[in-house]
């Protein structure tokens, strides 16, 4: 008998579903930031489920990298050529070294209630943001008729307006009491 599901599809699945738990883990993480800095203090309770919701975006990567690689090795000549695929691995990695660096320098303070109003700490949740989205975006079209310096221009721009409406929401939070 045959296996009903190739390994293509079964690595697109797992990509989906890395998508899905990463993308989803950012987002809650970015939402319980948002909200529990409005009294510049973060609870016990709000720290324990922003470490939660950090620790799925690592699962999530840990998928979509995985499987990403799989889906890659089965028509790596179809990748390399791909200004699509060339664009959405460099906002991957700008996630990931987004990630780590709010993990091994924010993570910290956060959980110390330092620096949780940091023009940097709203400035990393933007670029996670707009990042996520964009590489959602990505991975949904399914061709994309523009250069790879196009589309990463495009991506600055979103990420660069996703950063300033990260520091006008300090700057309102900042004047709330």
């Amino acid at each position: 008998m045959d296996f009903p599901i190739d390994f293509k599809t079964l690595y697109a699945i797992l990509h989906i579903i890395g998508v899905a738990i990463g993308a989803g883990g950012a987002f809650a993480a970015d939402r319980i930031f948002w909200e529990s800095v409005r009294d510049k203090k973060i609870s016990a309770t709000e720290k324990r489920f922003l470490i939660l919701a950090s620790s799925s975006v690592w699962i999530g990567l840990t998928v979509l990298v995985v499987s990403g690689v799989g889906l890659f090795l089965i028509d790596p000549d179809y990748y390399i050529n791909s200004d699509k695929f060339l664009a959405k691995m460099t906002v991957v990695g700008v996630i990931v070294l987004n990630g780590a660096y709010f993990h091994l320098k924010h993570i910290p303070g956060i959980i110390a209630n330092r620096g949780t109003m940091s023009a940097a700490v709203f400035a990393s949740g933007g670029i996670s943001a707009t990042s996520w989205i964009y590489a959602i975006v990505l991975g949904s079209l399914h061709k994309i008729p523009y250069s790879y310096l196009l589309i990463m221009a495009a991506y600055g721009g979103v990420v660069a307006v996703g950063v300033a409406m990260a520091q006008i929401t300090r700057l309102y939070l900042l004047r709330q009491k």
